[in-house]
């Protein structure tokens, strides 16, 4: 009988665009090298409209937005589609550029949100 183990893959970290003091991993964590060369993780916040947010600089972005400008194409009008319907699962696989009007329907599919735009 042969077992299988897998590999536990780093995933990607990048710098988030106009914060060169931060980087963001592709699981939607947020570190800070601000105050010291190690890099301290950022603890997350929860929206009133339930997203993961973190403040940088003084100032709070949903993480699935940093997200979107760190990994994606952040082509104007599309905005980012949880793809599983959990808006606190911000890892990249889960993230995906799409035009209101599909994130709409998306939500009607999945029964997060009625046709008639009220929450399930």
């Amino acid at each position: 009988m042969t077992m299988l183990i897998k590999k536990a893959v780093r995933p990607e970290i990048r710098v988030v665009p106009g914060f060169p003091a931060y980087e963001i991993d592709g699981n939607g964590n947020i570190y800070s090298h601000r105050r010291s060369a190690t890099p301290r993780r950022l603890r997350p916040g929860l929206s009133k409209m339930g997203y993961l947010t973190v403040a940088i600089e003084g100032k709070t972005f949903p993480i699935h937005k940093l997200m979107q400008r760190t990994f994606m194409s952040c082509a104007v009008g599309l905005v980012v589609n949880h793809i599983d319907g959990v808006k606190t699962h911000n890892f990249i696989e889960n993230l995906e550029e799409v035009t209101p009007s599909r994130n709409n329907f998306h939500a009607w599919g999945t029964g997060l949100r009625k046709p008639n735009g009220r929450k399930a």
